[in-house]
């Protein structure tokens, strides 16, 4: 049996973006039969070791009946760059960021915006400042990534396996 397909969901802190992302898609993936194939992780470009997720994401992962208790952050590294098979950052700067400090890694990373609309590609933006109504908002845009992304699952594998 072939190892699990690695995604890592990149923002800034690990703090609300990637931790929803990494704890919807989990859910996404098991409601798709892709539990087995996948494994999802994700990490910040400025994040501290050892936090927990933001409130809003917290929010957001209990509106969905999810948790995020165990949830602690952690900064991408060069090892968890080399893992992945694919990491999905949220905004152009990450990608310009990790061009920067890994560039062996810019070949399997890819802006989520790509996934939502290809032909104009939007950061996903940072709600840490904002209230409950819009991490829900952020959730919504990063489910409808999801869909893309499971529809197009197999050209992705086949595209970003190593």
């Amino acid at each position: 049996m072939n190892p699990p397909f690695r995604i890592i969901f990149v923002c800034t802190g690990n703090y609300c973006r990637s931790p929803m992302a990494e704890v919807l898609f989990k859910k996404r993936i098991t409601e798709a039969g892709l539990a087995d194939e996948i494994e999802v992780l994700s990490a910040g470009t400025c994040a501290l070791e050892g936090f927990p997720a933001s409130r809003g994401a917290y929010y957001v992962a209990n509106r969905f009946g999810l948790s995020l208790e165990a949830f602690v952050s952690q900064p991408l590294t060069r090892e968890l760059c080399e893992s992945a098979n694919l990491i999905i950052v949220m905004e152009q700067a990450h990608l310009d960021w990790i061009q920067v400090s890994f560039p062996e890694a810019v070949c399997k990373t890819v802006l989520l915006g790509e996934l939502i609309d290809p032909d104009r590609p939007q950061d996903v933006p940072d709600p840490i400042s904002a209230g409950e109504h819009y991490f829900i908002y952020i959730a919504k845009l990063l489910n409808g990534a999801f869909d893309k992304l499971i529809e197009d699952w197999t050209s992705i594998r086949k595209r970003y396996q190593a």
